[in-house]
């Protein structure tokens, strides 16, 4: 009867193994860590499978001495094998390197105790089973098995330990006692087992531990992820809207799109617009009925298909920023506009800026402006001239050929020159003057306008003075009674817009508190120049115990010895290099083309003696040190930037045991 309850309780314990298999692969994004829980799950499920076997055997039910003799070898292998999978997985969860000497002395135990349980059947040193009696005899060798798996998982406890005594972060912490927590369990259950082998106290012990890991690590680290992104992006939405309320208010709203993730965050935005969103569905979703709904019918369709994120990185490849005008339900004439913020490897935009504007001033000057030139070139009227001459905006006709037969004085003065009477009398020799980021393309337009008669906007830049103006200009054309086609050309002054967009994207690329690269821009340039193949040395640095100078100094301090940190970083390393705030007391630097350590043990030098000279005023006893982790990356070692980050981290955390200022290298190029 008990070897049946056995048996229930294994197969209990293996079904609830089965489900909570099932939520951590639900509740994990990354596919190396669900490849490992896999692994770690489909180890324990197997001992739990193998050990309601051995319950059948032991109450009879299979009266086979030699299936028996083999389920008891079975059960002692196959303890060996899932508590060396606790230990594999749970060092690469501590992000322990696991180099060749390290797994040749994990796996030596587990060949130890196969060896002892296959010679068991000769000298049943470890069990031994009366066939007459149907009974199960304990040998001396399971004490002998029992010491070699606790010592096992000393491994881990050791482990653990060494990283929180080394780590700062509370919720690192947290996590490295979990591990120390569960690690204890399955010693505690292996030791039941041990006293009592006709109980399945292992089993338990593995489900217990499996549960510790899902409830305390698993979801624990889903919800970190979490937090630290909506921080992120409430940090980032309340820099970039500052700066948008500061330098203009003609934006009808602005949001930010991962193309990634296909997300949205608003930065400005109004209550017309609040109410058309939808939460929880994605930002395309999001966009496309926003766009549906505040546009009148007759721009519908063309605006739809302008905001359709799954071929916006196609239509903006190789651009900086595309745009449409429509007519918008309450807002009037309005200018719908995307602008790269980020792109990967291959050029394709990642995040963007989608911001609407207000036009509905200019666009009905402009209109006004048309039939004006219509009425001044179909009647010579003097008085329409001096109208149009006095314009802010400007107004060019022109003919076929490029002859320019009318220019205000604002046109002639927006396209660089002093007034109308300075001209050039031909459009061509204008246009060879200032920059079009894509000549071709504007060829193109050219061609088709005179060919289909399609209406086009360009944007150029214009020197004048030294200084660059940037001009939008809007071309259309008529064709007279006389039967010639004139183009009419609009131009209007956008140097401002160009510097909000200019400002917007420094803003959404840099570190508010120390004017640095912030980590999205820095990894991003970190990882387009190994994908070119630059090699270069990979820097992580982390302020010593800078929780107590917050605590002893205060969080103003604090910022200011980040800020100098940060100056002392940029100032030892040259401008090409990449250097990035990761987030908190850490920062990151990529010195491109950078592989010899005399060179490295230079910079090194010369970053410490900086830090040295901090002097903040009021705190003069205050000291900042740094501990700094460097790793090299060579341009054909196929190594990702997510590997070199672990081998810079990891060697960050063995100079902070030296002290001061000190930096490892985790492998010596040259």
């Amino acid at each position: 009867m008990v070897d049946i309850l056995y048996s229930v309780i294994s197969l209990m314990i293996f079904i609830f193994m089965s489900i909570l298999y099932a939520y951590s692969l639900k509740s994990i994004k990354n596919e190396k860590q669900r490849k490992r829980q896999r692994r770690l799950f489909g180890a324990n499920a197997v001992f739990c499978a193998i050990d309601t076997m051995w319950g059948l055997a032991a109450a009879g039910m299979v009266k086979n001495a030699v299936a028996f003799n083999m389920l008891s070898m079975m059960f002692f292998i196959v303890t060996s094998f899932t508590i060396y999978t606790w230990v594999i997985t749970s060092l690469i969860y501590l992000n322990c390197r696991l180099d060749r000497f390290r797994k040749v002395s994990l796996v030596t135990p587990v060949i130890l105790q196969i060896l002892i349980v296959i010679f068991n059947p000769i000298y049943h040193f470890v069990y031994q089973i009366d066939p007459k009696n149907w009974h199960y005899i304990a040998g001396k060798g399971q004490t002998v098995l029992f010491v070699i798996n606790i010592m096992h998982l000393f491994i881990i406890v050791h482990a653990a330990a060494r990283k929180i005594s080394i780590s700062q972060d509370k919720f690192i912490k947290g996590r490295y006692i979990t591990v120390i927590v569960y690690t204890l369990v399955l010693a505690a259950f292996c030791l039941f087992q041990n006293v009592f082998p006709k109980a399945p106290f292992f089993a338990m012990g593995c489900m217990i531990a499996a549960t510790i890991i899902f409830t305390k690590n698993i979801v624990l680290d889903e919800k970190k992820v979490l937090l630290d992104t909506s921080n992120y992006y409430q940090s980032t939405t309340k820099e970039m809207y500052n700066t948008l309320e500061a330098l203009s208010s003609s934006y009808v709203s602005i949001h930010v799109f991962d193309l990634v993730e296909n997300k949205q965050q608003p930065i400005r935005s109004n209550t017309y617009i609040n109410d058309l969103t939808t939460p929880g569905a994605t930002g395309s979703e999001q966009i496309r009925n926003v766009m549906e709904n505040i546009t009148l019918p007759e721009y519908k369709d063309i605006m739809v298909e302008f905001v359709d994120l799954s071929t916006l990185p196609e239509r903006m490849k190789g651009k900086e920023k595309i745009y449409q005008e429509f007519m918008g339900r309450n807002f009037g004439w309005c200018i719908s506009a995307f602008i790269r913020v980020s792109s990967d490897e291959y050029g394709n935009p990642t995040t963007v800026i989608h911001a609407v504007q207000d036009i509905n001033e200019v666009k009905k000057k402009e209109i006004e402006y048309d039939k004006v030139i219509k009425e001044a070139l179909k009647s010579q009227n003097t008085i329409f001239e001096e109208m149009l001459r006095a314009q802010n905006n400007g107004v060019l006709a022109i003919e076929e050929d490029g002859k320019v037969i009318y220019s205000n004085d604002a046109g002639a003065k927006l396209m660089g020159y002093y007034d109308a009477n300075n001209f050039p009398a031909n459009i061509k020799i204008c246009f060879e003057n200032i920059d079009i980021d894509d000549r071709d393309a504007f060829n193109e337009k050219i061609q088709n306008l005179k060919k289909n008669h399609k209406d086009f906007e360009q944007d150029y830049c214009v020197t004048k003075d030294g200084k660059k103006m940037y001009i939008s200009g809007y071309t259309k054309q008529f064709r007279l009674s006389d039967g010639r086609n004139i183009f009419i050309i609009s131009l209007s002054d956008i140097t401002r817009n160009k510097h909000v967009e200019a400002e917007l994207k420094v803003l959404s690329e840099t570190d508010a508190l120390t004017q640095i690269d912030n980590r999205r821009s820095g990894e991003s340039k970190i990882e387009a120049m190994m994908a070119n193949g630059t090699s270069g040395m990979l820097c992580i640095i982390d302020v010593n115990k800078f929780k107590g100078i917050n605590d002893t100094y205060g969080h103003q301090t604090g910022d200011i010895v980040l800020q100098k940190v940060a100056e002392s970083i940029k100032g030892s390393f040259r401008d090409t290099d990449v250097v990035m705030r990761l987030g908190g007391d850490e920062f990151a630097v990529y010195a491109k083309e950078l592989l010899n350590t005399s060179v490295c043990a230079n910079c090194m030098d010369k970053l410490f003696k900086r830090i040295d000279e901090i002097k903040i005023e009021g705190c003069e006893k205050l000291k900042p040190t740094l501990s700094v982790g460097i790793a090299f990356f060579e341009s054909n070692s196929g190594c990702s930037y997510s590997r070199l980050y672990q081998q810079a981290d990891s060697v960050m955390y063995m100079s902070k045991s030296k002290g001061g200022n000190n930096y490892t290298v985790f492998k010596k190029i040259k």
